[in-house]
C-alpha cells in the first residue's frame, strides 16, 4: 500500500476491513462507507493495487 492516498475527505466517513482466507487464497474486504457497506472477494494482487 505504498502508493495509497491517505488524504482526508471532509464530511466523508469510511471504514475499511480485510480478512485473508488461507483455503481460497483470497481476500474478503469490505468498504464501510455511509450509507451502505459493500463486500468484495479479491486476489492478493488486486487487493494490493494502488
Amino acid at each position: 500500500m505504498i502508493n495509497y492516498d491517505y488524504s482526508a475527505r471532509p464530511e466523508y466517513v469510511n471504514f475499511d476491513y480485510g480478512l485473508y482466507d488461507n483455503k481460497s487464497n483470497l481476500w474478503w474486504h469490505a468498504n464501510h462507507s455511509e450509507p451502505r457497506m459493500e463486500v468484495y472477494e479479491s486476489t492478493l494482487s488486486y487487493y494490493s493495487r494502488p
